[in-house]
Order: C-alpha cells, then sequence, then structure tokens
C-alpha cells in the first residue's frame, strides 16, 4: 500500500512537470510564430470576418505584438511553475503548490475562455494544461513520501 501510495505522489509531481512545460513550449511558440509568418492565425481571420488579403500591415504589426506579449507571460507562467515544482515542492515549502495553481489556472483559465469566446479551437490546449496541473498536483498532494 505504501508503494502504490508513493506511486501516486510521483505521478503526481511527473503531471506538475509536464503542465509546466507545456505552458513553456507554448509560450515559445507563440512568441516564435509572429516571426516565421507574415499573415494573421486563420481564427484571428475568422473572428474578424476578413480575407488574408485586406489584412493592413498596421493590423498585423498589432496582432504579432499581442501574440510576443502573450507568448512572454506564458514563458514567464512556464518558468515560474517549474521553480516551483523544482524548488518549492520538492523541499515542501508551504504555499508553492498553491501558488503554481494560481498561477496556472489564472494564466491559462484566462487564455483558455478568451480563446474558446473567439471561437477557436485550441483553447482545448490550456484547458489541458490547467486540467493536468490539478490532477498532478491532487495526486502530489494525497500521495505519501517514501520514508
Amino acid at each position: 500500500m505504501r508503494e502504490t501510495s508513493s506511486l501516486v505522489k510521483k505521478i503526481g509531481y511527473i503531471l506538475l512537470q509536464v503542465s509546466g512545460y507545456l505552458i513553456l513550449l507554448a509560450g515559445i511558440a507563440d512568441f516564435a510564430m509572429t516571426f516565421y509568418t507574415n499573415a494573421l492565425p486563420v481564427q484571428h481571420l475568422k473572428y474578424l470576418k476578413i480575407k488574408a488579403e485586406s489584412v493592413s500591415l498596421e493590423l498585423t504589426a498589432l496582432d504579432h505584438a499581442f501574440l510576443r506579449a502573450l507568448g512572454g507571460c506564458l514563458v514567464s507562467i512556464g518558468i515560474g511553475t517549474l521553480a516551483l515544482i523544482y524548488r518549492g515542492i520538492r523541499k515542501k515549502m508551504k504555499g508553492s503548490l498553491v501558488a503554481l495553481l494560481c498561477m496556472v489556472t489564472i494564466g491559462e483559465g484566462v487564455n483558455a475562455s478568451q480563446m474558446f469566446r473567439l471561437g477557436s479551437p485550441y483553447f482545448v490546449f490550456p484547458l489541458l494544461c490547467v486540467m493536468v496541473a490539478w490532477i498532478g498536483a491532487g495526486l502530489w498532494l494525497f500521495g505519501k513520501s517514501e520514508a
């Protein structure tokens, strides 16, 4: 029984890490995407009800600026999450898990809700990051440490 409970804690810790790395990678992708394409994402065009050929350079620059800002925030959340996992949670510092869950839930929760609101099917990814973090936290919290 003790081995199973210890395994549950390890799986929870791994899921927390997965969530942190996924958020970090998503932020890098949002940021980098603006440097290898001159077009607006298809979902943005659909929401604005415009065709790609009618997009002004100013609108493209504005859209890409917002994507870079979002990407930077997601990179920061990913780094903060991983720092809390490797320093605070590993050392059982009180408040680290709560801070991690607040950061991930607020940051990715707003991201997912706004993507959903704009009709993007990609809202599932940030929602998945939140769910993985909460499941990982629950498993980590309720699993027993090895003696």
